[in-house]
């Protein structure tokens, strides 16, 4: 996966604007409108703005985050070369990280949504059940995720 904030020369902490104003002043170097004919800067133009319509999409950033922060993580750890019994690591699409990351957001929003209902007259109680029942849902994310990070 390309690191789009490099890209960008941002850091992996910018925000939106930041990414905004990256762009922008980049684009400005290398605009086809500015240089045209110069191959070489349109092909730079048109990596700036993929980067920055990628960077735009949160889901993107998320499973772009996710697999910076796995990446450092095996490179921090220098695990010695597995042996060759073991099956290769499996490789996580974006496609499944975003998947996941929606499904979730649908998750808690469902959950939320359901718990505003009850609470319209006012308060709210909380039964042992439903307790266990949301508890168990924060788990079974947090599993999920435990599984995407290997």
């Amino acid at each position: 996966m390309k690191n789009y904030y490099k890209v960008l020369e941002v850091s992996e902490t910018a925000t939106d604007n930041d990414i905004r104003r990256a762009y922008f002043a980049l684009v400005k170097s290398c605009h086809p409108d500015i240089f045209p004919g110069n191959a070489e800067k349109r092909k730079r133009f048109e990596e700036l703005t993929k980067a920055f319509h990628f960077l735009q999409n949160p889901l993107n950033r998320m499973g772009l985050d996710s697999e910076l922060h796995a990446a450092r993580m095996k490179q921090s750890k220098q695990v010695p070369a597995a042996p060759a019994k073991e099956p290769p690591a499996r490789t996580v699409s974006l496609a499944e990280v975003n998947s996941l990351y929606a499904n979730q957001i649908n998750e808690y929003e469902t959950l939320i949504k359901g718990l505003l209902k009850e609470a319209e007259g006012g308060t709210l109680t909380i039964t042992k059940e439903k307790e266990l029942e949301i508890s168990k849902k924060l788990r079974n994310n947090k599993a999920k995720r435990a599984k995407l990070n290997r």
